[in-house]
């Protein structure tokens, strides 16, 4: 499909979208960002097939016919599997021509092999696909590579959710081929059009980021065929005030809880893991009603408690009760 012309200016609504989608430009075919590469995107479409067309027929040259493995409907070289275990030689990427990388850099760096991420004791929805940086083609020394990052200095992924998406059906048939049949199996009762937020959690520990400048915060909870996106509001807003007094970005998770108070109900906490951005006070003199958040420490309420969430009794949109518990978990951050 290609861009004909603007008729209104294009403007991104969120931080870093030209990231996810780039900005399309006057005369040029639309593109979709993809392991860090701007790719063609391709229609396929029956309805359309009967369509006459005007146009030339492409040269014989042309490398946009069938392909036996495409990303984003974009002709790439075959993979051969996703399983790190696996791995050979023929697998190896590169991205150093990406004329837009996540971590914002165009080197021979930019090369290594995708593969299958599923820490062990984890539920397998929990696995992501990523891209293992590399020196060389040399599948053997995998363990020595560094994953790629995106800008927030998160790992660059595809959670299981996303596969679900029809322009990612070539990573989910390899996968069955790799012999990851228990997620591809969890996945199949999931429509590929079922919306979902971008913080997938696949269970209840699970960490994810938060922006404490925001005041509604949301979450996709994910389990064997059943997707249910979960809203919240509040953690950081001084509703006395009207404001969300801090900036900056926490890594939290939730936690079954063990306080006395809370031996009558299934509640759950919420626990400051890790600070990504350093969390700054924007107003010179607040009072404090809303505490700062510190490491290794649950989050506090306004009232001075532990802010707490009864599952029991907590809305109907609130249902992580759905997630399986796996508190022994020790997250890499």
């Amino acid at each position: 499909m290609r861009l004909l012309k603007v008729l209104e200016p294009i403007q991104p609504l969120v931080k870093d979208a030209a990231l996810l989608q780039p900005v399309p430009e006057v005369g040029t075919l639309l593109k979709a960002a993809l392991f860090g590469q701007n790719r063609t995107l391709l229609f396929k479409n029956r309805s359309l097939d009967s369509l006459p067309s005007i146009m030339a027929d492409p040269p014989a040259s042309s490398n946009l016919g069938s392909a036996k493995a495409t990303l984003v409907g974009v002709p790439t070289r075959v993979i051969g599997t996703l399983n790190p275990h696996r791995l050979e030689a023929s697998d190896f990427m590169e991205l150093a021509n990406a004329t837009q990388v996540f971590v914002r850099r165009r080197d021979a760096d930019t090369q290594g092999f995708l593969y299958m991420s599923l820490k062990p004791g984890l539920p397998p929805l929990s696995s992501q696909i990523r891209f293992r940086l590399m020196p060389s083609a040399d599948p053997t020394q995998f363990e020595k590579g560094t994953d790629l990052l995106c800008p927030n200095g998160q790992p660059w992924n595809l959670n299981m959710l996303q596969l679900t998406r029809n322009c990612y059906a070539v990573l989910k048939d390899q996968m069955h081929r790799d012999g990851y049949t228990e997620v591809t199996q969890s996945l199949s009762g999931i429509p590929p059009d079922m919306p979902y937020f971008q913080r997938v959690l696949c269970y209840l520990e699970q960490p994810f980021v938060l922006d404490v400048s925001q005041r509604e915060h949301s979450l996709t909870a994910l389990c064997p065929n059943k997707v249910t996106n979960i809203r919240f509001q509040a953690i950081f807003y001084d509703s006395h005030k009207d404001i969300c007094p801090y900036t900056g970005r926490l890594v939290l998770r939730f936690e079954r809880s063990t306080l006395p108070v809370h031996t009558k109900g299934n509640f759950v906490v919420l626990r400051v893991l890790k600070i990504l951005d350093p969390i700054k006070c924007v107003y010179p003199h607040y009072d404090g009603r809303i505490p700062e958040p510190l490491v290794d420490n649950l989050l506090i309420s306004p009232r001075g408690g532990p802010r707490a969430y009864n599952l029991d009794r907590t809305r109907s949109n609130f249902r992580l009760e759905t997630l399986p518990s796996i508190p022994d978990d020790k997250p890499d951050l």
